[in-house]
């Protein structure tokens, strides 16, 4: 149990260190629009209609 809870915890105190630029995601937003319509996920169009 007690590993349980060593391994559940979480910690804030971390230094985190990211720069800006390694941030950014290139999405293929046509790809990306059409694998969310084929699951048929509940409410997917607004959310598709953003990403154009």
């Amino acid at each position: 149990m007690k590993l349980s809870r060593l391994l559940a915890e979480i910690k804030c105190d971390v230094p985190l260190s990211c720069p800006i630029d390694e941030t950014k995601v290139n999405i293929n937003q046509e790809r990306a629009a059409a694998m969310l319509r084929y699951h048929q996920i509940k409410g997917i169009e607004p959310m598709v209609n953003r990403l154009k």
